[in-house]
């Protein structure tokens, strides 16, 4: 073949066409990425900040923990509430993150003290009793029946 039918042959020229094509838009997506590149990285880099913050995930709620809820050991059902800016939900999920070591919340607030009470487990999951703002009790000194009344009835 020689060079003068080489010229007038036009059977590559539609490849030709689609390899433009196709590096033109590529292109234009490099220049679009590299001009929202900077606004990502800002903008993943703040969200990181607030979400490692304790402030910011608590304020969301009205506490000062990082944990969600506003918790600090607080001594009463109303002091609970009070952190969470009323909100029984955010008090309730307080409650059960100040639970003690080996405790559950069951929902109950002591009537005398009005602290949660939390039921006490051994190593085996055995119930074993209750702790009261922070005395624990065996299962024959207290019972919750008497001395205590479920968060429900509160509200």
């Amino acid at each position: 073949m020689g060079i003068k039918s080489f010229v007038r042959n036009e059977s590559g020229a539609v490849t030709v066409d689609w390899v433009v094509l196709t590096a033109a838009i590529v292109g234009i997506a490099i220049a679009v990425l590299t001009v929202i590149a900077g606004g990502i990285n800002t903008s993943a880099n703040t969200t990181t900040t607030s979400l490692n913050s304790a402030d910011s995930v608590a304020s969301l709620i009205g506490g000062d923990n990082s944990a969600g809820p506003a918790t600090s050991s607080y001594s009463s059902w109303q002091d609970y509430l009070d952190a969470n800016e009323g909100n029984s939900f955010f008090a309730s999920l307080a409650v059960d993150d100040d639970a003690p070591e080996g405790s559950v919340w069951g929902g109950s607030i002591d009537n005398a003290t009005g602290a949660p009470v939390y039921y006490t487990y051994d190593v085996n999951e055995n119930h074993t009793g209750y702790s009261v703002a922070g005395v624990t009790y065996s299962t024959a000194d207290y019972n919750p029946i008497q001395s205590s009344q479920n968060i429900s009835d509160l509200e």
